[in-house]
């Protein structure tokens, strides 16, 4: 997997660098025409790749919320909270005041 995810990483990085190409395009600004249209087809992979993570993550955490049920106790339900839920878990962990 570590693999994936310097690729991953190396595509964002080409699409940020990119970027400036397609800034100075928009300033008008001497660029080759060449270098910007590859910069558009870069950045349109850096998007796909950062919204393939986005719904990786919220799958993930979508499930994790689905076997809350089946746990055991709360100490059990807490920790899990905890590890698949991590930002979630300060509004998951409140108890409702009664």
């Amino acid at each position: 997997m570590e693999i994936e995810e310097k690729l991953k990483n190396r595509i964002i990085e080409i699409a940020d660098t990119g970027l400036g190409s397609i800034d100075d395009y928009f300033k008008d600004t001497e660029v080759d025409p060449g270098k910007v249209s590859m910069a558009f087809k870069i950045l349109n992979q850096a998007t796909k790749v950062l919204h393939m993570n986005q719904v990786r993550v919220l799958t993930e955490r979508s499930q994790a919320l689905r076997l809350l049920r089946w746990l055991p106790n709360d100490e059990a339900r807490n920790e899990y909270i905890k590890i698949t839920n991590p930002k979630a878990a300060p509004l998951l962990l409140k108890r409702p005041e009664s």
